[in-house]
């Protein structure tokens, strides 16, 4: 009969000031109310490889039980901010989170104090299924830089500058060579005060939000029925067939 790939470790709430790194393909199953919360200077890296990713789940993922429920409910992400001076890299690694309220289907929570600070949040060469994230209000991540990945049924926004009662972080954001399959990603860009690209990526999702500035866009591939991020070079009105 069919069974499930196993989980290597399974953890909940392990503060830390350290560096966790992931590698040789290691799959970590996520309980509780969050996972790892990363303190003062703490960095989190997954790196593994192309024939051996690293997995980030939440662990009902694999051991499926309606009756039983691992401490509690999920009310932070897989990681959470606390004091500020983190760095966050991943590469060749998988995130997935099944069909759920957001809390449950957050990546990175923790930004209830403006002092938060990631510098930089890096994602390149991996697979982020089902996330549920905002970047946006009273965070400091400096630069968030998202190369060659796939989101698949993800609901991502993008906030930055001054709109009404909320400031927004000051982002530095480059996205290139992504595949957004489902879900809806929203860049709401309200100042000039950092850099924004967005540039040969193939939109396949159900949704674009746009704010109140452009965002330096080209060469991106946006299927049919969804508006375009602008600039140059780019192809609209596709219909996928992968």
């Amino acid at each position: 009969g069919y069974h499930y790939p196993p989980l290597d470790y399974c953890v909940s709430g392990i503060s830390t000031t350290a560096t966790i790194k992931l590698t040789n393909g290691v799959a970590i199953g996520i309980y509780g109310s969050k996972g790892f919360v990363l303190n003062s200077s703490s960095k989190f890296i997954s790196e593994g490889s192309p024939a051996r990713m690293n997995r980030l789940v939440r662990y009902y993922s694999v051991q499926e039980d309606p009756t039983t429920h691992w401490g509690a409910s999920p009310l932070g992400g897989l990681l959470e901010m606390g004091s500020s001076g983190h760095e966050i890299r991943f590469r060749f690694t998988e995130v997935s989170l099944p069909s759920a309220t957001p809390n449950a289907r957050t990546f990175l929570s923790g930004f209830g104090s403006q002092y938060n600070t990631v510098v930089p949040l890096a994602v390149s060469d991996s697979h982020l299924r089902g996330l549920s994230q905002s970047f946006g209000t009273f965070q400091i991540v400096s630069t968030i830089a998202l190369t060659n990945n796939i989101f698949e049924r993800c609901a991502i926004s993008f906030q930055q500058g001054f709109t009404g009662y909320y400031t927004y972080a000051d982002i530095n954001l480059y996205v290139y060579n992504n595949l957004f399959v489902g879900g809806a990603i929203g860049f709401t860009y309200n100042n000039y005060y950092t850099s924004w690209m967005v540039k040969d990526n193939l939109f396949d999702c159900d949704a674009i939000g746009t704010g109140t500035y452009s965002v330096s866009a080209s060469n991106n591939g946006y299927r049919s029925g969804l508006s375009s991020l602008g600039g140059s070079s780019n192809v609209v009105g596709i219909v996928p067939d992968y």
